[in-house]
């Protein structure tokens, strides 16, 4: 009995080691229009599981969602993601949350559609993202001195004036 309890343990303690299903497709296939208007349900589905799952830029389907996100977003005609230096100092020494950042954003502006000509409304839902992500994953992530910034600038109700000053002006 101890022996088929104790090969069930092991059995399980397993399992996260493995693959997993996922409830969307990872395979883009983006080559019209119409193939990025069918996988947007898809996109939102990869991209909240990006967000709400550990960060592990070394495990493979950590990898294979980010790379379904980002290629989603770069196919995309519905909206863009407006990027400055500026802005993307938060992610010089945590490149991972770049793709969160870009994540957060494909969320918003597809939840928020009265937002879509708004950048500093997506950038400023989306930096909240980060900042969330990276304090529940601060153990492995690199807290930067731009990352710190942003924390205080959270703290102090500054963050959607940054928000506001780091989109390039058209």
């Amino acid at each position: 009995m101890k022996n088929f309890i104790l090969t069930g343990l092991l059995l399980i303690s397993t399992f996260p080691l493995y693959s997993q299903d996922f409830d969307f497709e990872l395979e883009p296939n983006f080559e019209t229009t119409a193939d990025v208007t069918a996988a947007t349900e898809n996109y939102l589905t990869a991209a909240k599981w990006l967000i709400s799952s550990p960060h592990d830029p070394d495990n493979s389907d950590w990898k294979k969602v980010g790379a379904y996100t980002l290629a989603w977003i770069s196919a995309t005609d519905s909206f863009g993601v407006t990027l400055s230096q500026e802005m993307l100092s938060f992610s010089e020494d945590n490149s991972s949350l770049l793709l969160i950042f870009t994540a957060a954003w494909g969320i918003h502006a597809l939840e928020n559609p009265e937002d879509l000509d708004d950048p500093a409304a997506c950038c400023f839902a989306a930096i909240t993202v980060v900042l969330d992500y990276a304090e529940s994953n601060e153990s492995s992530l690199e807290n930067s001195r731009s990352l710190r910034k942003l924390q205080r600038l959270q703290r102090k109700g500054e963050l959607e004036e940054w928000a506001v000053d780091v989109i390039p002006k058209r």
